[in-house]
């Protein structure tokens, strides 16, 4: 069974989501520190999908992944406040990236 699109923005919001959690919890507890995914673990994972499924988008999950843009390639979505839903800042302070706590 191939990997949809569904599937493809599921792995990158895990990517996304751990490299976030990094800046919260940096440390495992075991001794062990936790890193950040990069630019070769993500483009051999791009790679992967891209065998999985030949529609697969890699420069738009890649900008996701980077922040760079929203799921579908275009550019972030902001609710009717102006609040972005990615980095929960207003109109021009708008970040495009995900928030760190």
């Amino acid at each position: 069974m191939s990997m949809s699109k569904k599937d493809f923005i599921a792995l990158a919001n895990a990517i996304r989501e751990h490299n976030v959690d990094l800046d919260r919890n940096s440390s495992l507890g075991d001794g062990h520190t936790t890193k950040a995914f990069n630019e070769s673990q993500i483009n051999t994972l791009a790679d992967f999908c891209q065998t999985q499924n030949p529609e697969f988008k890699r420069g738009r999950w890649l900008g996701y992944i980077a922040g760079e843009n929203g799921q579908n390639g275009g550019a972030h979505v902001k609710v009717r406040t102006g609040l972005c839903k990615v980095c929960g800042h207003y109109g021009d302070d708008c970040t495009g990236k995900a928030a760190t706590k």
